[in-house]
C-alpha cells in the first residue's frame, strides 16, 4: 500500500518527517500483513474443521449410496462457495454417468465417454482440470452447451491410485473463478468422499 500525507503549507515537511513517515508506513504494512496473515489462518482453520466434520459423516456406515452422493455434492458446495456441484461415476471402464447434481437434477442420467467433456478427460487423466470460463473451453461436451455456468472445477475421485468417480464444481458468475487453494481442498475432498463411496460398495 502508501501512505499518503498532506500538509497545508508549502514545503511543509522535512528530511525527519519524512524519516518518521517513512517508519510508521513501515509499521502500519506489518500490522496489515499480519492482519492479513491471522484472516487466512483463521479461513484455513475453518475449511480444515469443515472437512473432519464432512469425513465423520460420509463414514456413517448408516448412509445409503444415493444419500452419500447427494451428501458429497451439497458438501462440496459449501465447503468452495460454489453455485452447482456434481458426482460422476464409472459405467464400465470407457463411460461415466452423472449420478449427482444439486441445482441441474436434470442432467442426471448424463453420460459422457471417457475423454469426452471436463469430466471425462478428468476421468480419463486422473489430473484435475481448472477453468476460468467453460464456455472459452475447447474441449466442453455439446451434451452441456447449455451449461449456465462459467467458472469450472473438476477433480478426480482416487481410491488407491484408481480413479471412482469425478467431482465437478462450478460458478455462475464471470470472474468468480476457484484458486488453487480450492483446488487443493476439492482435491483433499474428492479422496474422502472416495473412501466412502468404495466403503459403501463393499
Amino acid at each position: 500500500g502508501a501512505l499518503d500525507v498532506q500538509s497545508l503549507e508549502a514545503e511543509g515537511f522535512i528530511p525527519e518527517d519524512i524519516s518518521i513517515i517513512q517508519t510508521l508506513a513501515d509499521q502500519i504494512a506489518v500490522a496489515i500483513g499480519n492482519a492479513g496473515q491471522y484472516t487466512r489462518e483463521q479461513a484455513r482453520s475453518q475449511v480444515m474443521a469443515s472437512l473432519v466434520e464432512a469425513s465423520s459423516e460420509l463414514t456413517n456406515p448408516q448412509i445409503n449410496m444415493e444419500a452419500l452422493l447427494t451428501f458429497a455434492a451439497r458438501r462440496a458446495i459449501r465447503l468452495l462457495k460454489s453455485n452447482d456441484s456434481a458426482v460422476w461415476l464409472p459405467i464400465g471402464r470407457d463411460e461415466i454417468e452423472l449420478k449427482s447434481q444439486i441445482n441441474s437434477p436434470q442432467n442426471m442420467g448424463r453420460r459422457l465417454k471417457r475423454n469426452e467433456g471436463l469430466a471425462g478427460r478428468v476421468f480419463a487423466s486422473g489430473e484435475a482440470i481448472r477453468l476460468d470460463d467453460y464456455s472459452d473451453w475447447e474441449g466442453r461436451s455439446s451434451k452441456f452447451d447449455d451449461a449456465p455456468f462459467h467458472a469450472a472445477l473438476a477433480v478426480p475421485m482416487k481410491w488407491q491410485n484408481d480413479v471412482v468417480g469425478v467431482l465437478v464444481v462450478t460458478k455462475n458468475q464471470l470472474g468468480n473463478v476457484f484458486t488453487e487453494d480450492d483446488q487443493r481442498i476439492a482435491e483433499l475432498f474428492a479422496t474422502m468422499a472416495a473412501s466412502a463411496i468404495e466403503n459403501a460398495n463393499l
